[in-house]
């Protein structure tokens, strides 16, 4: 198991602590992964841990989806909802479909939750993720519904 996280997010690096139960799995910062010049990643599983704050995610993780070869049979993600962000499951599903990557399951917490409710939550994730669970949540058109009005009214706002 591969697992690419996003580690200038506090809320990542929780979650990623609950993968650091596998022994055998690679477990890579996303931003080192993008300065490097290895662009080419196969594994069993592969990961993603990522934040989404103002209705996008940090421009190393487009980057990272947009100009690396990933090769797996199950893609997974686990997204840290900065807040007000409904839409980021649609989104990154979208932007890993664009780049040839057909995500497996997607699942994404609140990083206002404390950190025992975040703990537990990755725990969770990663036990489904162990068992090749498929589950796609928060790809729906109330989520875009509320994604939209969520990002036109911080633009109101501004």
């Amino acid at each position: 198991m591969t697992v690419f996280y996003f580690s200038g997010d506090e809320t990542c690096a929780k979650i990623k602590k609950a993968f650091d139960f596998f022994d055998d799995i690679k477990i890579v910062s996303i931003e080192d992964s993008v300065s490097s010049l290895d662009t080419f990643f196969s594994d069993e599983q592969i990961g993603f841990i990522v934040p989404c704050r103002n209705h996008a995610f940090p421009a190393e993780v487009r980057e990272l989806i947009g100009k690396t070869t990933l090769e797996s049979g199950y893609f997974f993600s686990i997204i840290a909802d900065c807040g007000n962000s409904s839409d980021a499951a649609r989104k990154f599903k979208s932007m890993c479909e664009k780049s040839g990557i057909s995500l497996k399951y997607l699942n994404s917490l609140f990083s206002r939750e404390d950190d025992d409710e975040i703990s537990e939550k990755a725990i969770g994730f990663r036990n489904e993720i162990a068992l090749f669970v498929s589950r796609i949540n928060g790809v729906t058109a109330g989520n875009r519904f509320f994604g939209l009005f969520e990002k036109m009214k911080s633009k109101i706002n501004a």
